[in-house]
C-alpha cells in the first residue's frame, strides 16, 4: 500500500513538473516570437527585467542592453511624474498609458503601453505591451 501511494505521489509530481515546464515554454515562446514590443518591468525600481526582440528592435538597443536600462532611461518625462503616473494609474484600475519612449538614437516615439501585473514566485512585475502611436499623435 505504501509503495502504491509513493508511486502515485511521484507520478503526480512528475505531471506537475511537466505542466510547469510546458507553461514556461509556452510563455517564453509567446514573449520571444511576438512582433509587438514587450517589456517586463520591476514596479518598484523601474528596472527593465526583460525585453523581447521586438522591443529591442523598436528601441534600437540590444536585448542585453535593454535589460540594463531603467524605465526612466527610455521615458523622457520628469522623474517625479513618471514615478507617480503608473502606480497611481494602476491603483485606479487603468491598464493603458500614453507615454513617450526615447530610442537609442535619441528620437522620441509616442507609445500606448498596456500594462498588467504578473506574478513570478513571490514577486510581481509589470508586463507591458507597447504600440507605437506616433503617426496617430
Amino acid at each position: 500500500l505504501l509503495y502504491g501511494v509513493l508511486r502515485y505521489e511521484f507520478a503526480r509530481r512528475q505531471r506537475a513538473v511537466s505542466a510547469l515546464a510546458e507553461s514556461e515554454q509556452r510563455y517564453r515562446s509567446l514573449f520571444e516570437r511576438s512582433l509587438a514590443p514587450m517589456l517586463l518591468i520591476d514596479p518598484v525600481s523601474g528596472d527593465i527585467v526583460d525585453a523581447n526582440a521586438a522591443a529591442a528592435d523598436f528601441h534600437g538597443w540590444s536585448r542585453d542592453d535593454m535589460r540594463r536600462l531603467n524605465l526612466r532611461d527610455i521615458n523622457p518625462s520628469p522623474r517625479e511624474e513618471l514615478d507617480a503616473l503608473i502606480p497611481a494609474g494602476m491603483a485606479a484600475g487603468r491598464t493603458s498609458f500614453q507615454l513617450q519612449h526615447r530610442r537609442a538614437d535619441g528620437t522620441v516615439r509616442d507609445v500606448t503601453a498596456y500594462l498588467t501585473p504578473v506574478a513570478f514566485g513571490r514577486r510581481t512585475f509589470h508586463f507591458a505591451i507597447l504600440h507605437d502611436v506616433t503617426e496617430r499623435v
